[in-house]
């Protein structure tokens, strides 16, 4: 007989649906079945509701007991009943079952998702169990002994192959839908933030674009002090026009088991069963296997708020047209683990009065480059003072006057729903807090001496050797100064000198830093 895969082409779409290992058996089979009769696929579904109906009507019973609505149940069941009728209209289950079996109520699962999502939630848990319970019973029949024969199979795959010739796209619809690789359609899970007005493309941008879209790295991690616009240049970057990213999860990353959690809801999200008993790190398994073997291109993965290169040590999802992202405070660690590290610094004086004169429709660019001063051109700071001068109706020059006789706190008022989620008199004294955490007492000594010596020069800065005689031990005082660096609190140059942003060094003189 001949073999309807002669076509190179077609012999390659069949391995990539199936695996040259289930080829490999399916062809072993074809050889001893030649019938070509097609599949009696609603006699077998109808002959596993019949050899299961006792069981069924227990299980109903369990939950019309438990309290839930049998109006409900009796829906469930229908829905159950369409799941299955659907998967095998498209011949997909059956190759799985057939090719896959031990993954099959796996398979099935994800396929019933959305039909669970039309019933209420008091009888999802039903729902899952009857589509379990029906999987697993044709799961355990092995592929030879259901009444689909290996020629059965044979037309099948005729079937599938044919479909996929139709069009250029659909044989990364069916690899996706059969292997369950992943969300097809345009994704954003996560709390992907909107890009803020005015939106300046520095330097920094160029090179991000550079890194994730036009380059080849698959890591790349934005690296600056608090407030320097790291997560709206992710955000950008995620939103950017041309760049059409279909599948963008976005990840609060301040601390690693939290990272784990979202990992862990992502791989509910992908497929795995919430009835299973698993771990978190599981659960995390298994999306990051998901990810791996999609075949869907141009996705974007980022992790915000990352405290150290670390803290991500064995979640950083890898696949093919995955590009990840990460940002941070800490300057450490990240080229290491194999990153392209990209410095996130303040704007430039220009795009400080650029973006000021835009977003207040002003003119009085020598007041614009003295609010820009006093804010140390951080973006963070730049935003919020404009927001608050479009609110209020002030002038540039009203507003640098009353900043040069007020605190920070005082002028700068914070609109609830704004781009950055505080204050940035808040924000900057607790991104300092969080670095002494991390230290002894006596360096967290050192550490207070060296920031009020910075704050006092904080343009000119100050050697490095003089910020180490402070506390009782050097030791103690190179472990601050280190640490300060290292989380972009100040800034080392090559030539040794210390400096330190002049708005943060304000808040320290005013006594905004503990």
């Amino acid at each position: 007989m001949d073999s309807p895969f002669d076509s190179e082409a077609l012999e390659a779409k069949r391995e990539l649906l199936l695996g040259s290992e289930r080829c490999a058996r399916v062809d072993a089979a074809l050889a001893e079945d030649v019938a070509l009769s097609g599949p009696d696929v609603e006699g077998l579904i109808a002959g596993f509701v019949s050899r299961g109906s006792e069981r069924i009507a227990r299980l109903k019973q369990a939950y019309i007991d438990k309290g839930v609505d049998a109006e409900w149940i009796d829906r469930a069941e229908i829905e159950v009943d369409d799941v299955l009728a659907d998967a095998f209209e498209d011949a997909g289950a059956l190759i799985e079952l057939i090719g896959n079996p031990k993954e099959f109520p796996y398979f099935l699962w994800v396929r019933g998702l959305e039909y669970r999502e039309s019933l209420d939630e008091s009888v999802w848990e039903f729902f899952d169990e009857l589509l379990t319970q029906f999987a697993e019973d044709m799961a355990a029949l092995t592929p030879w002994t259901l009444e689909v024969g290996a020629a059965s199979l044979r037309t099948l795959m005729d079937y599938q192959l044919q479909m996929l010739n139709e069009t250029n796209h659909l044989l990364d619809v069916v690899a996706e839908r059969i292997e369950n690789r992943g969300p097809l359609k345009r994704e954003r899970i996560g709390a992907v933030p909107e890009v803020i007005a005015y939106f300046v493309e520095r330097a920094e941008f160029g090179e991000l674009v550079e890194s994730v879209v036009a380059g080849s790295a698959k890591r790349t991690v934005l690296v600056g002090m608090c407030g320097a616009g790291k997560t709206h240049l992710a955000a950008a970057l995620a939103h950017k026009d041309g760049s059409d990213w279909p599948f963008v999860v976005w990840v609060d990353a301040h601390e690693r088991n939290h990272v784990i959690s979202e990992l862990g809801r992502l791989g509910m999200y992908m497929g795995s069963p919430p009835e299973w008993k698993m771990t978190p790190e599981r659960r995390v398994e298994i999306c990051l296997n998901s990810l791996a073997l999609a075949s869907a291109r141009d996705r974007l993965f980022v992790f915000d708020g990352v405290d150290r290169a670390e803290d991500l040590d064995g979640l950083v999802p890898e696949g093919l047209g995955l590009r990840v992202i990460a940002t941070t405070r800490q300057q450490s660690g990240w080229a290491e683990k194999g990153w392209d590290v990209i410095h996130v610094g303040p704007f430039t004086r220009e795009q400080s009065v650029d973006y000021l004169l835009a977003r207040t429709k002003q003119e009085d660019r020598e007041n614009a480059n003295s609010l820009a001063e006093q804010l140390g051109d951080l973006p963070a700071a730049l935003e919020q003072a404009a927001t608050d001068i479009r609110k209020v109706h002030f002038s540039i020059e009203q507003y640098s006057e009353s900043l040069q006789r007020k605190s920070v706190k005082e002028v700068i008022r914070y609109y609830r729903g704004h781009f950055y989620s505080q204050h940035i008199a808040d924000a900057l004294p607790e991104a300092v807090s969080e670095v002494l955490e991390g230290l002894d007492s006596d360096a967290v000594s050192a550490a207070r001496g060296q920031l009020e010596r910075l704050a006092a020069l904080p343009v000119l800065g100050v050697g490095r050797e003089q910020l180490l005689d402070f506390g009782r031990v050097i030791a103690a005082a190179e472990r601050a100064l280190n640490r300060l660096i290292d989380y972009s609190v100040c800034q080392q140059n090559s030539d040794g000198i210390v400096t330190i942003n002049p708005l943060l060094a304000r808040l320290i003189r005013d006594g905004f830093v503990g």
